[in-house]
């Protein structure tokens, strides 16, 4: 399969789908069901995380089918099956990975930030400028967890620099630490 064969319409209809719509796509690619366009489709770089995602998930369902069934007799034809079944994925899998990293490879190689950008922001349903804004406050409220004290002296600082009271919060922070206020 090649998604630089993959119709930019089939690449778009498997982002829009709803998830029970492209498990059946995933599971159409590995019984050799699906469409041809969809099945290249489902190679293409947009489409590589959430093809990643069903595949783990249908891994997973199917180790546990295994592993519940493991002391049944007679379903020999049904173990097989699923043996196979469990392969085709984890073939699947091990394609999508490569993939993935080729996918990477070449983006950092041409600097397509603003493309990598744009998927992320399309899938989460936010802007990039709003997920780069959620990153800083993450890392920032990671980094005052860290460095609580030294937090609050600055801030400590800054409204006596600004003649202004210090905060409760602040204040219980340095009250804490033994640190003057």
């Amino acid at each position: 399969m090649d998604a630089a064969q993959a119709a930019q319409a089939d690449i778009d209809w498997l982002v829009a789908i709803p998830d029970s719509d492209f498990r059946a796509v995933v599971l159409g690619d590995i019984d050799g069901t699906a469409s041809l366009p969809h099945r290249h489709a489902l190679r293409a770089r947009m489409v590589l995380t959430r093809w990643r995602k069903h595949l783990h998930q249908l891994t997973t369902d199917t180790e546990q089918q295994l592993a519940a069934r493991k002391h049944e007799h007679g379903i020999d034809g049904w173990r097989s099956r699923a043996e196979r079944h469990r392969f085709a994925l984890r073939s699947r899998a091990v394609e999508c990975q490569r993939l993935r990293a080729e996918a990477q490879a070449a983006s950092v190689a041409r600097g397509d930030f603003a493309l990598r950008d744009a998927e992320a922001a399309k899938a989460s349903g936010a802007s990039a400028k709003e997920l780069r804004a959620r990153a800083g406050e993450v890392a920032l409220d990671r980094l005052i967890a860290a460095h609580r004290t030294e937090f609050a002296r600055h801030v400590a600082e800054a409204c006596d620099a600004l003649g202004v009271s210090v905060p409760d919060s602040i204040a219980r922070d340095l009250a804490q630490e033994g640190a003057p206020s």
